[in-house]
Order: structure tokens, then C-alpha cells, then sequence
């Protein structure tokens, strides 16, 4: 898929912005899943981190990644996405990550 296939993708509106959205006692894992936490990784669906991590989709947004709306998203891991954007993996999943413990 090219770059700007997948920036068609793309659906500002469905990010979302809000304080409550992630626990502040997950410290880095997504809500809870039943007994267990979601633990987000490079091989990630960019869909399940998103769904577990509802901040991702602005994170995304601010790496320029248009993962949110992106049909892609569904089978695409965040390894994909950030080679396809020059994007630093690690970072991303950090950057993630320290959205939940704020």
C-alpha cells in the first residue's frame, strides 16, 4: 500500500481526546482484558493497540501516522505502519506506553 493510498485512509474525526480514557493503574498496558493486560509490542495490530490504548490514535496522529481511520489498521502491525513512515518503532511504542501512565 502506498503512502498516499493509506493517507486516505485517514479520518481525523475519529480520534479521540479524552483524560479518562486510559487507566492510570496499567502503568504502560492497555485497560484490562479479563486477568490480563495488553501488553503493546513493535508486532502489534496497529487495530488492537488502538483498542486497547485509545490515546494511540492520537499518538499516531502526532507521529503523522493516519493509522486511526485507516481500513490497513485491521491487519497491519505497528511495524508495518512505521516502516511504510519512517517512524522510529521503539519510540512509538514508548511514547505510547508513557500515555498510560499519565
Amino acid at each position: 500500500m502506498s503512502k498516499e493510498e493509506v493517507k486516505k485512509c485517514s479520518n481525523p474525526k475519529s480520534v479521540q481526546k479524552d483524560d479518562d480514557l486510559n487507566d492510570k493503574n496499567t502503568k504502560g498496558k492497555g485497560k484490562q482484558t479479563g486477568d490480563e493486560a495488553y501488553e503493546i509490542s513493535i508486532n502489534s495490530n496497529i487495530m488492537e493497540v488502538i483498542e486497547k490504548f485509545p490515546r494511540a490514535a492520537e499518538i499516531f496522529a502526532e507521529y503523522g501516522l493516519p493509522c486511526a481511520g485507516c481500513v490497513a489498521a485491521s491487519y497491519e502491525s505497528l511495524a508495518d505502519v512505521v516502516a511504510e513512515f519512517g517512524v522510529d518503532g521503539e519510540e512509538l511504542v514508548e511514547a505510547i506506553k508513557k500515555s498510560v501512565e499519565k
